[in-house]
């Protein structure tokens, strides 16, 4: 399901959520407007980070995806309890939704997963995007070579060399964001700013 879309009908229930999940994000700051997806939308992890906005009876609000929900049907959404309160008041209820570009600021963000090393396992992930990332790439010597993405949503290679990094990332909408990463490796993981936002 892309972004644009015609809104598709479906089902929307609260759960009990952090705000953290399958997408590996962390515990949101502030209000947790955040979506579990079953697994058919989850599409093993290809829609974390993605806005959907959800229209019920009661409201509209739009929830971020953080996590699969492997036990609902394949139309049903669940809301943290702050997004379900906007849009319906009880139960399982009919709404309908679709995907929108997410409303960040500033431009994409890179964590760079603890336990990574610049010659053995190396995770990276993109955070702060507008619309769903469809793919990483990172420059070798013989030129780019896309990372696999696994379904707890970091993109993992091995033996990528020390930094700096060149990455190559390309949303749903196809637009494509370059950035040469700076760091140093952390027990803790890394967070880097990118140079752009997707538009």
């Amino acid at each position: 399901m892309g972004l644009g879309k015609d809104p598709k009908p479906g089902k929307v229930n609260s759960y009990e959520t952090e705000g953290d999940g399958s997408c590996s994000f962390g515990v949101p700051v502030g209000e947790k407007f955040v979506a579990a997806l079953n697994t058919t939308e989850f599409s093993g992890s290809a829609v974390c980070g993605a806005c959907a906005e959800v229209d019920g009876p009661n409201g509209k609000v739009i929830a971020r995806v953080v996590d699969v929900c492997p036990a609902c049907a394949p139309d049903l959404m669940l809301l943290s309890q702050e997004a379900y309160s906007k849009v319906a008041s009880g139960g399982e209820v009919s709404m309908n939704w679709k995907l929108v570009a997410c409303g960040v600021s500033g431009p994409v963000r890179y964590h760079i997963k603890e336990g990574s090393g610049p010659y053995s396992y190396f995770a990276i992930q993109v955070r702060n995007h507008k619309v769903p990332i469809k793919s990483l790439e990172v420059m070798r010597a013989t030129g780019w070579e896309t990372l696999t993405r696994e379904n707890y949503n970091y993109f993992v290679g091995n033996a990528l060399g020390p930094p700096p990094l060149k990455v190559r990332i390309k949303g749903t909408t196809d637009e494509v964001l370059e950035d040469t990463l700076n760091f140093n490796f952390s027990s803790d993981g890394v967070q880097l700013d990118g140079a752009a936002q997707f538009k």
